[in-house]
């Protein structure tokens, strides 16, 4: 069926099959989502979470540390109510480095990072390499 919004014509599969090509994530990211995790991994309809380190942490520990020990207690956590219930367990990691780390503790997800964050960086390599400098990109988050 098709449907007409905004002056663009959107493809729409049947309602009935809707769950078959999307996912439902909860973020975890504050000590209450945290507490209530096991009561949202088994809420009906979710697949899975998707943990803020960074939020969490502030909710954890009062600053932005998302490698605190308490976040890793936390991701572990996390890690193992997802593997219990056969869910689906994502995390945002802000570097590359992260995101291996992440992916190796046994994530099946990792986002690499913010999209204004790549933004910015391939901006500042473009014009670095425009003023004839090399493009070497630093980040260590946000």
């Amino acid at each position: 069926m098709y449907y007409f919004w905004a002056g663009l014509n959107v493809l729409f599969g049947s309602f009935e099959t809707a769950n078959d090509t999307n996912v439902i994530l909860a973020m975890i990211e504050s000590a209450a989502g945290l507490a209530a995790l096991d009561d949202i991994l088994d809420a009906p309809g979710i697949d899975g979470v998707f943990v803020g380190p960074f939020d969490l942490s502030i909710a954890l520990t009062g600053s932005i540390q998302p490698t605190h020990a308490a976040v890793g207690v936390a991701l572990d956590k996390v890690l193992a109510a997802c593997r219990t219930r056969n869910k689906i367990a994502t995390v945002m990691g802000a570097t590359g480095q992260r995101a291996s780390e992440l992916l190796a503790m046994g994530f099946d997800l990792v986002a690499i990072g913010p999209d204004h964050a790549h933004l910015r960086d391939g901006a500042r390599a473009a014009l670095e390499t425009a003023r004839g400098g090399s493009a070497a990109i630093t980040r260590s988050g946000y």
